[in-house]
């Protein structure tokens, strides 16, 4: 190796050396030096943009979470309000739901009181009676009319045990099948189905010595 490559050696090592130390107050040659061998050496002083930047998202998310979180519960007490209220209207529909044929009713009730006062001054035994039945043909037609409620004939009919309830039998040998042959209580139907069967005795067909005890 040559000496002025020997010598050049030295001269970058002691300037490194001298970079490496505090450069004297006022040497702004070597301080220049020194930048120009060190360029991605920076002053020291700390970058801070990209904390301030992370703590403005974190500030910012927290009032997002919070604005969510007031609509949550303002939500959340809305449902709460609209179901206790489809329990209450539920409640009231299930109290009052009979209130229409209640109102009919306080109606006959009110025609059977004026029958009784108009029976109590009069002696009249027919006109009273016909008095009650006007007023329970009204009744009838009430029930049949608005509320579907109708009565079902049952005399001389065949036995039939899904509208028909049996109360006793007797043998008659006029028949050939079971036919109602006396009628205790009217059965009823609401719309289509039958809300209270027909409470009767039942004629059988038979020889009368047929019958036996308890039947």
């Amino acid at each position: 190796m040559s000496e002025e490559k020997v010598l050049e050696d030295e001269q970058q090592k002691d300037s490194v050396e001298s970079c490496e130390k505090d450069p004297a107050d006022g040497d702004t040659q070597v301080q220049e030096d020194c930048e120009k061998q060190v360029p991605g050496e920076e002053s020291g002083k700390p970058e801070d943009s990209g904390d301030s930047k992370l703590a403005e998202e974190i500030e910012n998310l927290k009032d997002e979470n919070e604005k969510l979180k007031d609509q949550y519960l303002r939500k959340a007490a809305d449902f709460e309000n609209y179901r206790k209220r489809v329990i209450k209207e539920k409640q009231e529909a299930i109290d009052y739901a009979n209130s229409n044929i209640l109102l009919d009713m306080i109606g006959i009730i009110d025609d059977f009181e004026r029958a009784i006062k108009a029976g109590e001054e009069t002696s009249d035994v027919a006109a009273f009676k016909d008095g009650v039945v006007m007023i329970k043909d009204k009744l009838v037609s009430v029930l049949d009319s608005k509320y579907g409620l109708t009565g079902y004939d049952s005399l001389n009919m065949p036995f039939n045990p899904e509208i028909h309830e049996a109360l006793g039998r007797v043998i008659d040998p006029d028949v050939k099948e079971p036919v109602v042959g006396e009628v205790y209580l009217r059965g009823y139907r609401l719309k289509d189905r039958v809300i209270r069967s027909a409470k009767v005795m039942v004629k059988m067909p038979g020889k009368p010595e047929e019958a036996k005890d308890g039947d």
